[in-house]
This record gives structure tokens, C-alpha cells and sequence, in this order.
């Protein structure tokens, strides 16, 4: 990162990358590209180590929750995909694409955009029975580019091709934000 010095290339994608998420413990990293295949890579032995695709399917994004034991990648077939080692766990319709998606650190709240500019908070973890339930947030007038969440859970963003940039402050009843690590402090570059 400091010196740009090429280490390894993650080969596989046979279009551009859409997303890439890194895990929590930054061993593994996961892309999106546009030919419509999610694949996963060890970041100690740069070799793909897993991949998924579906037939007319292109995923928007992949990522890894906080705690490495589950991923989720969304597409524009409108199923939300739950992976576990690398293989799809669980799979439910969310009645319309999303586009991105966002777990909290707490593991109490995720946060999807979808393809009709909303926000969507979803019951997390997705229950059993009904797993996709949530209440819908429409403040954007044209497609949401990004969506992310602040280190302590405390705030989501969005910002959108509307040039709105929307702050919205995450609570819950029983929520609390994620603690800070002792360690974990602000880069002397930013």
C-alpha cells in the first residue's frame, strides 16, 4: 500500500469489478464482476479459493459479515444469496434488486438500497420463517450509488445519482454501538 509495489494479481474476472469486500481479519477478499460471477480469494496464498455464478444473473455486490462466518451476495434476479465456506447456505426473494448491502458491526440491523432508490432496513439476522422483512426508506430521486456504515454503527450514507449525500442515525431499542478497540485509531495520513 505505501510503496504501490505490485505483490500478487487475483485473475479470474472477465470484465470489470463491480464490488470487492476484504473480511474482518483481512485473509480473504471478495469481487463482484460484471460477467455476472462472484469469486473469493486467499490473500496469503493468492489463489481463488471459491466462486459463484448463476445463469443470467449479474450480482451487484458481495460482502463478508463482521465476524467471518457468513456472506451475502445480491444480483439483479432479486435473491439475496447467504454463503457459508464458500458455498450458498440460504437463498430468499427480496421481491426487487438490490443494489448494495450493509451489515452492522453489532450484528442487530442490515441495510440494503434497492433498485427503485430506497432504503431498506432488514431484520437481522434474517429469522427462519420470514426472512425478509423490513421497513422501506425513500428519500432518494434517482438510483443510490453507495451505501455505507460508520465504524461504530451509529450512522449509514448514502449518496445517490440525485447528488444527494443522506446521513441517517441507526437505532435501535436494544441496540448499542459497536465498542472501540483500545488500539484502534485514526491514520496520521487522513
Amino acid at each position: 500500500m505505501w510503496t504501490l509495489e505490485v505483490i500478487a494479481h487475483f485473475k479470474g474476472h472477465q470484465s470489470k469489478i463491480r464490488s470487492i469486500s476484504w473480511s474482518a481479519d483481512d485473509s480473504r477478499i471478495m469481487s463482484c464482476g460484471l460477467e455476472g460471477c462472484v469469486y473469493e480469494y486467499n490473500v496469503r496464498t493468492f489463489k481463488r479459493e471459491t466462486e459463484l455464478s448463476a445463469p443470467n444473473v449479474t450480482f451487484n455486490q458481495a460482502i463478508y459479515t463482521h465476524d467471518n462466518k457468513l456472506a451475502f451476495a445480491i444480483g439483479s434476479d432479486g435473491v439475496l444469496r447467504e454463503l457459508s465456506d464458500g458455498h450458498v447456505f440460504r437463498e430468499f426473494s427480496t421481491k426487487l434488486p438490490l443494489k448494495h448491502i450493509a451489515v452492522t458491526r453489532n450484528g442487530k440491523i442490515a441495510l440494503a438500497s434497492t433498485a427503485n432508490h430506497t432504503l431498506r432496513a432488514l431484520k437481522y439476522p434474517f429469522p427462519q420463517e420470514n426472512p425478509y422483512e423490513y421497513t422501506e426508506y425513500s428519500y432518494h430521486t434517482g438510483p443510490i450509488n453507495r451505501l455505507c456504515l460508520s465504524y461504530d454503527d451509529q450512522y449509514a450514507f448514502t449518496c445517490g445519482e440525485d447528488g444527494c449525500l443522506w446521513f441517517f442515525r441507526l437505532s435501535e431499542k436494544e441496540a448499542r454501538a459497536a465498542k472501540r478497540e483500545k488500539d484502534y485509531g485514526y491514520s496520521d495520513e487522513v
